[in-house]
């Protein structure tokens, strides 16, 4: 990787690393063999996982809570979010005809070994073709400003959907819920969960969804088609509005922008391209590029200057995105 860094590339890059370390590519040969032999992960027990969705389904008590204890699956939280995976028809079309158990049996396992070790949370089977796991949060790890949780919940969602597309063939939706702190609000951040995955369908190509990325009105009528079109621009609007007051400052990524819209990075990336027909960071580069050659034509300022001033820390990489951009080295443009 190249200096200087963006934070978001550089997590990604690691995070893929680290999922994919020592795990080997499923084959039709593993399928045919059983899928179960290369997993370890013991299948949930039945009593476990009907608890569990039955805290989905009613409002939570002392009794569920005991008994979800005594069932290997305790709830002690506070802070609590809820995050769905519905399996969707197969990618290659080589698996139509193979046990929807064992498929959903293999994202089980890829949604425990994605969660283990970072991670409190219990996993389980919900109907047919889902899979759900409760998150849970310490009041110490909670109060923690240094790690943003919505940004956290994103990038899981997404780690989430891309090894299952990849180990599964089979493509996902992922539905996140805000946190809420308290067991009695696990059967609404199960709402919540469902109510994101329900977006699918009106954005085919993009497939994790957070519940508080849509501005819901909290009324229990959908919002028309309009006014979801009203809330993307509003959202994309404010988005542009905030890169063109800072597309300068040193140290802006996505994560800053979408953070400053109250959205997730992954729904405003998303939402960004489909509006303005580039990517959010082609943008900002864009306005740097534009302003970067108008202080060379128009001032005495130096190479090390511009690129200061348009908010790159280092000259030589300036130099080289300026030079991708329009063909020209800087020095070249200024002669």
């Amino acid at each position: 990787m190249v200096k200087p860094l963006k934070s978001e590339q550089f997590l990604d890059s690691v995070r893929s690393v680290l999922l994919h370390l020592n795990k080997r590519q499923t084959t039709e040969a593993d399928w045919a063999s059983g899928f179960h032999e290369h997993f370890r992960m013991d299948e949930p027990r039945q009593e476990q996982t009907e608890l569990l969705n039955r805290l989905f389904g009613e409002p939570f008590t002392e009794e569920i809570g005991r008994a979800a204890a005594a069932a290997d699956a305790p709830l002690p939280g506070p802070y609590y979010a809820v995050i769905r995976i519905q399996l969707l028809d197969n990618v290659d079309g080589k698996r139509a005809a193979k046990d929807t158990h064992l498929l959903q049996y293999g994202a089980l396992n890829i949604v425990s070994e994605v969660l283990e070790g970072q991670w409190n949370s219990v996993n389980f089977y919900t109907g047919g073709t889902e899979i759900s796991a409760i998150l849970q949060w310490r009041e110490e790890q909670y109060a923690d400003d240094a790690v943003n949780k919505i940004d956290q919940l994103d990038m899981l969602g997404r780690s989430l959907h891309h090894n299952i597309r990849k180990y599964l063939s089979t493509s996902c939706v992922v539905g996140i819920s805000q946190i809420l702190k308290g067991p009695q609000f696990i059967n609404l951040l199960n709402q919540q969960a469902c109510r994101a995955i329900g977006w699918h369908g009106e954005h085919r190509d993009h497939y994790v969804f957070y519940y508080g990325d849509f501005k819901w009105n909290f009324s229990q009528e959908e919002p028309t088609p309009d006014e979801v079109s009203a809330q993307h621009n509003l959202i994309v609007d404010k988005a542009k509005e905030y890169i063109l007051g800072n597309y300068a400052r040193k140290g802006l990524t996505l994560h800053v922008v979408a953070q400053n819209n109250h959205v997730s990075p992954n729904y405003l990336s998303y939402l960004f391209k489909k509006n303005m027909g580039i990517n959010l960071w082609e943008y900002v580069i864009k306005l740097r590029m534009e302003e970067s050659k108008r202080l060379l034509q128009q001032t005495d300022m130096r190479r090390y200057e511009v690129a200061e001033r348009v908010g790159y820390e280092s000259p030589e990489h300036f130099s080289k995105i300026f030079k991708k951009y329009y063909g020209i080295s800087p020095s070249e443009l200024k002669k």
